[in-house]
């Protein structure tokens, strides 16, 4: 049955569009349309239809009150099943095209279609593209063949864990600006044939204000065929994630902890109310920890009932982590995230990948070789819960997008997983993890709301669909495109996998991470692991992979040898600056690393030499850096500048440190530490003659308070080599210093002078407070980690064959904060982990200070 009402101001206008076109208009007529809508059509098919008529006359430049050329009738009917809800025809009549569905959603996808074809570009939520045709013609449609969408589901999540504007938008309430661009980013979604939206709520948001907002934006969200979703965690720490389960919360009557399972489902309840679709949860207690497995499945299980019974509209899923380190200790073991397949299959799953990556090729990150693991588990959960696949464009933390670097690699692995993995798998929906769009990173997540919509269309044709939107262009933009990615896949697939983290920037976490075993991401070499190797190694990593390094910057720098120095104010320039950049990102590596060769063979002015060079190429990137953010879509007070309202764990947009080079002069900085450190190095030396002397490393570095081995291990990559001098002439002193530089003699300002006395076998030293400083690899300082009130027992047959020492002190917590904030981790949350890791009752108060022993392997060394 075909209903096909319309009001009389649509009638006649039918009617005048009758009589004032033929079906085939002269061709030097400009295209202008007409669009006729069943009588009281929903928001989302009568704003499309609005959009069809703008951008047919704004494409073919014909005047706002000029008489349509040609209509197109849109038709609800309910006469056949097969178009589900999203599904519709186009067809060429005598009078027009006409757009059939059986839902005013698919109808408005089929005049968004129509609108593509006549070469509307809807790339960004504040930004659509029409490019000038005046001889556009109306596409001529069979009707034969009906268009549905490859997956069900599309669209994307918005990390708002992340600085984005996004986190404004959706997270903090009642500014009139903010909500006016979620209002914009619906309408792109739709635009774009999307149906999906999730973001992470926080531990932050006023639920009071957040509710009714949500409420507002998920009404309209509903106008365009949009579900919305949030994802929260039952423990996670990281990032002022949201937790359904917090020791904190008490009953307010008694005092007492509220327990795990009414929390649960007390908040879930809070959240469905808001007219949510789908609840995503974080199974972790961080990306590199967990709790009780048993537990953490027990509640899976009874947040999928409570849903399933209480809001059958609201679909659960957990997300399926990457981390490959983190291993279950219960059924068949394997990883961690994939715990979720011993639980309710009426439980989903996002199966996630990060950066670039995908399902098949290298990628060495979250200490993984490859993510194949996550195919093992579509393997496993195939056909028997429903499976999304949860893919990155953009990771940020300086790896890609705010370093800044182009990464259209990304966009070519996502082809790769659609057309070569995902077929395989029944597989519900495609969910694009995205943070941020700026400096061409749109086109990544553009290009998927076609991939996800047909399931066909190839990066290569994506960019030859998308030229017309660089067709003022003096150089082939979309060719450079293509052979940058080719270039991507030879180099950091096919080549090699570790090269991109020679460009990639580091923060002081990572290396921190790194070194204490718990990495993300690998960084670079450090400069001075450089300077550090054989003379067999180096020649080795000379030949590669520092020649490939030389290769590369050759090969993309060829890409761009027509590219003109004057960069136009808009997308065409914002190409061009994002690919001089990237490539001044390979050069600027470059110089660092041949610099670092100058120090290790001793050619003190070659280095600084290059050290000038490098930091000539930091200065371009941000006169560069400053001409981009003249392009940027939102205010920069939300994208690039100090932000300390946000809701997240970082006060500043997510464009702050590109603003400032930051991944640039870092690095830098610490080639400069390095030459200063090498060619004017400190004088080093023992204050007091020695008798003996011993070094402890800090790889041997045990943990006997708490029993931990991540403590342990984090302890290790915080901690120098430490010396223990013993006084000649006085055997009742002792002096212990730190040998960052594993010289072998003890750091400036490190000694710290102990009185021992024998006891029962040892002997035994005691002092105020010791200190240790955390340095990144460049040396530059991070923090301190004070042990208070430590004493110290020295083991062995006499003072002169020492074998170990113990350390017992307490360490504050708030220092432990100040040193481990950088991972993102807020105070409270970090609380919860430490009374985990000391073995604490969670519903206790964090103490001020906790007790830690560490014991030290001691190594005579040769006076």
């Amino acid at each position: 049955m075909m209903h096909l009402v319309w009001p009389m101001p649509v009638y006649f206008t039918f009617l005048l569009a009758l009589a004032g076109c033929s079906a085939e208009p002269e061709s030097s007529t400009p295209l202008a349309l007409d669009v006729v809508t069943p009588m009281e059509s929903h928001p989302g098919l009568v704003r499309a239809a609005a959009d069809l008529k703008l951008a047919a006359r704004s494409i073919s430049g014909a005047r706002e009150d000029a008489p349509a050329t040609h209509v197109v009738y849109v038709q609800i009917t309910d006469v056949s099943t097969a178009f589900g809800d999203q599904g519709y025809t186009l067809e060429s009549t005598s009078r027009g095209v006409e757009v059939t569905a059986s839902t005013e959603t698919g109808a408005m996808y089929g005049l968004y279609q129509i609108a593509g074809d006549l070469g509307a570009r809807y790339i960004h939520p504040e930004q659509t593209i029409y490019p000038p045709n005046p001889s556009i013609e109306m596409p001529n449609y069979s009707g034969r063949d009906m268009t549905l969408p490859h997956f069900e589901m599309r669209g994307f999540h918005e990390h708002t864990q992340h600085p984005t504007v996004m986190s404004d938008y959706l997270l903090r309430p009642n500014i009139d600006e903010f909500r006016a661009g979620v209002s914009r980013y619906f309408r792109w979604l739709a635009r774009n044939r999307q149906n999906q939206l999730t973001f992470h709520m926080l531990n932050t948001v006023d639920l009071e204000a957040w509710v009714p907002y949500m409420q507002d934006m998920v009404a309209e969200a509903r106008e365009y065929g949009i579900r919305l979703g949030i994802i929260i965690g039952f423990v996670d720490q990281q990032q002022n994630a949201f937790r359904l389960v917090k020791p904190e919360d008490v009953d307010a009557n008694t005092g007492e902890s509220i327990e795990a399972e009414v929390q649960i489902t007390t908040k879930l309840d809070r959240f469905a109310s808001t007219g949510i679709e789908l609840l995503g949860f974080q199974i972790g207690t961080s990306e590199f920890t967990k709790p009780d497995e048993q537990l953490m499945l027990n509640w899976l299980n009874l947040a999928t009932e409570h849903l399933s019974i209480n809001h059958p509209l609201v679909k659960p899923f957990a997300w399926i982590h990457t981390t490959c380190g983190l291993e279950r200790d219960t059924g068949q073991g394997g990883p961690y995230y994939h715990l979720p397949l011993d639980a309710d299959e009426r439980l989903g799953a996002f199966v996630h990948t990060t950066m670039f990556y995908d399902l098949e090729h290298p990628a060495p990150v979250y200490d993984c070789e490859d993510f194949q693991h996550q195919r093992r588990f579509f393997d496993a959960a195939n056909n028997t819960r429903d499976l999304v696949y949860f893919p990155e464009t953009a990771w940020w933390l300086g790896f890609d997008n705010n370093l800044p670097m182009i990464t259209p690699i990304a966009a070519r692995s996502r082809q790769y997983d659609v057309d070569t993995v995902l077929p395989a798998y029944t597989t519900l929906g495609h969910i694009t993890f995205t943070t941020g769009r700026e400096w061409t990173y749109w086109q990544y997540d553009h290009y998927l709301t076609q991939l996800t919509w047909d399931g066909q269309m190839s990066w290569s044709d994506y960019l030859g669909w998308l030229a017309p939107v660089y067709q003022d262009s003096s150089v082939d933009l979309i060719q450079i495109f293509q052979k940058w990615t080719d270039f991507q896949w030879r180099d950091f697939y096919e080549s090699d996998p570790e090269l991109y983290f020679y460009l990639a920037g580091e923060l002081p976490q990572d290396e921190l991470g790194a070194a204490a075993g718990i990495i993300a991401r690998p960084t670079k070499p450090s400069f001075k692991s450089i300077v550090e190797l054989s003379d067999d190694a180096f020649s080795e990593w000379t030949a590669s992979p520092f020649q490939r390094l030389i290769d590369m910057e050759k090969d993309y720098g060829l890409l761009l040898k027509d590219l003109p120095e004057q960069m136009p104010n808009n997308l065409v320039g914002e190409a061009m600056i994002a690919l001089r950049v990237s490539h001044l990102r390979m050069g600027h590596t470059l110089a660092l690393f041949r610099g670092t060769s100058a120090v290790r063979s001793g050619d003190q002015s070659s280095a600084e030499a290059e050290l000038a060079t490098a930091r000539q190429i930091s200065e371009r990137v941000k006169v560069y850096v400053q001409s981009m953010e003249s392009l940027y879509r939102y205010p920069l007070t939300l994208l690039a500048m100090d932000k300390p309202d946000s809701l997240t764990t970082y006060p500043y947009g997510y464009l702050a440190q590109t603003r400032t080079a930051f991944f640039w002069t870092r690095r830098d900085n610490q080639l400069s530490s390095l030459i200063e450190a090498t060619f004017n190095p400190p004088v080093e030396a023992w204050d007091q003659s020695l008798a003996h002397q011993y070094q402890g490393n800090s790889s041997d570095l045990q943990i006997l308070v708490p029993e931990s081995p991540l403590l342990a291990t984090l302890l290790g990559g915080f901690v120098p080599n430490l010396l223990l001098g013993i006084q000649s002439g006085s055997m009742e002193m002792a002096i212990l210093a730190q040998d960052r530089n594993s010289n072998d003699q003890p750091d400036v300002d490190s000694q710290l002078e102990l009185s021992i006395m024998a006891s029962n076998g040892s002997w035994m030293a005691s002092a105020d407070q010791y200190t240790v400083e955390v340095v990144d690899e460049g040396g530059v300082r991070v923090g301190n980690f004070e042990f208070v009130a430590p004493e110290f027992e020295f083991f062995g047959s006499d003072l002169s064959t020492l074998d170990n020492f113990d350390l017992t002190a307490r360490v504050s917590s708030a220092n432990i904060q100040s040193i481990v904030s950088p991972f993102g981790i807020e105070p409270d949350a970090l609380g919860e982990i430490l009374k985990t890791v000391w073995g604490l009752d969670p519903s206790d108060p964090l103490p001020d200070f906790l007790p830690l022993t560490l014991r030290v392997e001691l190594k005579a060394l040769a006076q």
